[in-house]
Order: structure tokens, then C-alpha cells, then sequence
């Protein structure tokens, strides 16, 4: 296999393009430029998203299940439990399209030092989503689907080691993301021995909506992952240039349901109105936690300073080495100071509708949003 950087997002700075963020982070702190978020704009920037694309939601998520199986020999979903993995797998199981591998990582040595709780809904409990989200669809799977390989990758022994080992080809969130994205299943080693096209299938991501002043744009963010791994051919399921009418037709299905009136201030969180709107047939009493507060120090992994001290305190050296050097305007911090990651990057905006009398809605409602727009 081989790496194809066409499935991922660009940063550009200046003349320099990156596919690493700390890296376009740590490049435009030395030249005090901006970072420019790049995702396939010379293919969505070429499409009218004002324009609503035909068909419906559940035929889009089919056709594009069917287009990822028609060009892999065997295909894998990264699954989570999430709704964006989850939807993504149900894509495929749902229409009869096989998945080859289920595949699910989770440490499962957290257990040692923090219990499972389902009516702890914080986002240091994040590690529950395993028992009470995850596994219940992953036997779901292996009793229905017994052609497909299920697989719970417990990554417990790479937190184990004494130092962490900054990666040549990239930067992980976390220690513990770096060292569970290198791995691979036997199935897929399998696989690899015989040369096979293999395809990784994972849920990214969300297409932005904001309401401004009654008009709807749409916009990609990096909330996505940078690729870790060079040699293996990455898939995201919503988010691609080989079928792009995918985002604008969930942006337009946003549009429509924030329309209804009540609906732009019915929810806390936007992946709430997210799953109205884009994800109908996702189980409404899923076990799920709060959202993350940081993309580089996450609440859910505390649990790892009992496991490993050593490791943690050789993975904050490493990640110092980038902040130290950042500008603070590309770092987030909390009230406290703390820093929990990067600034999130921006895409184009693009109009979905004008004049909606939809109230402002999303998070990219700022004092410079209208700066931006004109």
C-alpha cells in the first residue's frame, strides 16, 4: 500500500505546505504568517453548495459504502461507537455491502485504575464508551456478520514502555493516540503479505453549519486526524473530493431541520443537532460522554499518570518541544492556563442559503466572522 495524502487536508503557509499541524503550527510561528486550511478546495470550491445536491441522505451514505468496497480489495471500519463510526459501519451492514474488519482499539488496562460507569457522562469517562457503547454493536457484528473479522485491539502493553518516541512521520494528540494508531490487526498483516488494495475506513467528520444574520454557510474544520501511518490508504467516509456532493447534501439536511423553528436553540451541542439532521438512525439512548475539551491533553486520559508516569512525563517533554516554540494565538489553552491543544483551522466558507431567518447558530460566530464573509 501506499500513502495517499489526497484523502487528507493540506496546511499551507506561505509556500510551504504541510500535512502535520503542529508542524504548519510551528512553521508559521517562525514566520509570523497565518495557517490556510486546504481540504480538496480546488474540488469544493468548484461546486454552487447553494444548490441542494438529488437524492437523499441513506442513498449517499449507500453509494459512498459501495464506491469505498468497489475500490478496495478488503475493507476495514475504524469503529468507536461513535456516531460518525457508527454510522459509517451501518453504511455498509445495512445495505449488504461486507465489511471485511471491524476494527476497535481501546486500552482495556485503564480498568485497573478506573472503574466503567454509565451515569458518568464527563469526558474523563470517555474509557466507558468501550463496555457500554462499543462492545454490545462489536457482538452485534460477530453474531450477524460471521464472514466479517471483529476485532478488539487492546493496546494496553504500548503504554507500557518507559520513553515515548516523538514519530518521524507525525505528531499524535496524545501519547496514547500515536501509540494505538500503529497498529495493525493479523488480518490486515495477513493481507498486506499478499499485496492486497486495503482500505481504512474511518468516520470523519462533521460538516460545519453556522447561521449568520438569517444566511447558512457551510465549512470544513482539521477536527480531523493528520495520517500517522505512511503506507496505509485511509478513507474518510464523509469527507472526500471522489464523492463530494456527500458534505453539501448533510449541510443542506442541517439547514433544513435548524429551520424548523425551536430547533437552532433545541440543543447544548451541535453533534446533537448533528444526529437529528444527519444520523436518524442512530440509537437515541446511546451511552455517550461529553466532548473532549482539548485535541493534545485530553481529561479521558489522566487515568495513564497512575499507569505510566515515565511514559506521560517523556510524551510532555516531547509535545513542550512544539508548544514552547508555537505562538500562543495557534495554542489552546483553558482559564487556568493549561494548554490542552491547538487551535482549530478553518476551511472556506461556503453559502448553503441566504436570507433563512434562521437564528444564529455554530461556533464559528464571532466578532470577525462578518470581516471574514465579506
Amino acid at each position: 500500500m501506499n500513502f495517499d495524502p489526497k484523502n487528507f487536508a493540506k496546511y499551507r503557509v506561505g509556500d510551504q505546505v504541510y500535512y502535520l499541524k503542529l508542524d504548519a503550527a510551528h512553521r508559521a510561528s517562525q514566520t509570523g504568517e497565518d495557517i490556510v486550511l486546504d481540504f480538496h478546495n480546488d474540488v469544493f470550491g468548484s461546486i454552487d453548495w447553494s444548490v441542494r445536491p438529488s437524492g437523499t441522505l441513506a442513498e449517499a451514505y449507500r453509494d459512498r459504502a459501495q464506491q469505498i468496497r468497489d475500490k478496495y480489495d478488503y475493507v476495514i471500519v475504524q469503529f468507536s461507537g461513535g456516531m460518525d463510526s457508527w454510522y459509517a459501519l451501518h453504511s455498509f451492514l445495512s445495505n449488504g455491502i461486507h465489511v471485511d474488519e471491524v476494527y476497535s482499539r481501546w486500552p482495556l488496562i485503564e480498568r485497573k485504575y478506573q472503574a466503567a460507569s454509565n451515569t458518568n457522562f464527563d469526558e474523563s469517562n470517555l474509557g466507558s464508551e468501550f463496555e457500554f457503547t462499543a462492545l454490545p454493536v462489536l457482538e452485534y457484528v460477530k453474531k450477524n456478520f460471521p464472514r466479517t473479522h471483529v476485532v478488539i485491539d487492546d493496546y494496553s502493553e504500548s503504554l507500557l514502555g518507559d520513553e515515548f518516541i516523538l514519530p518521524q512521520v507525525g505528531v499524535g494528540s496524545t501519547a496514547i493516540h500515536y501509540l494505538k494508531w500503529n497498529r495493525r490487526s493479523q488480518y490486515e498483516i495477513e493481507q498486506e503479505r499478499r499485496n492486497s488494495n486495503i482500505g481504512v475506513v474511518v468516520g470523519c467528520d462533521k460538516i460545519v453549519v453556522c447561521a449568520v444574520d438569517g444566511n447558512v454557510y457551510a465549512y470544513f474544520t482539521d477536527a480531523f486526524q493528520s495520517p500517522e501511518i505512511p503506507g496505509r490508504s485511509y478513507e474518510f467516509f464523509y469527507w472526500t473530493p471522489d464523492f463530494p456532493t456527500l458534505p453539501i447534501l448533510q449541510a443542506h439536511c442541517l439547514k433544513d431541520h435548524l429551520s424548523i423553528p425551536g430547533n437552532a436553540t433545541k440543543y447544548k451541542y451541535y453533534r446533537e443537532s448533528y444526529r437529528d439532521a444527519c444520523y436518524p438512525d442512530f440509537p437515541i439512548d446511546t451511552f455517550r460522554v461529553g466532548k473532549q475539551l482539548g485535541n493534545v491533553v485530553f481529561r479521558s486520559t489522566n487515568w495513564v499518570y497512575q499507569c505510566n508516569p515515565k511514559l506521560v512525563k517523556s510524551w510532555k517533554w516531547a509535545m513542550d518541544q512544539y508548544f514552547n516554540n508555537m505562538d500562543d494565538k495557534f495554542i489552546s489553552k483553558l482559564d487556568n492556563g493549561l494548554r490542552v491543544g491547538t487551535q482549530s483551522v478553518y476551511g472556506p466558507m461556503h453559502l448553503i442559503a441566504s436570507n433563512t431567518g434562521i437564528p444564529n447558530f455554530g461556533n464559528r460566530i464571532h466578532n470577525n466572522l462578518r470581516s471574514i464573509l465579506s
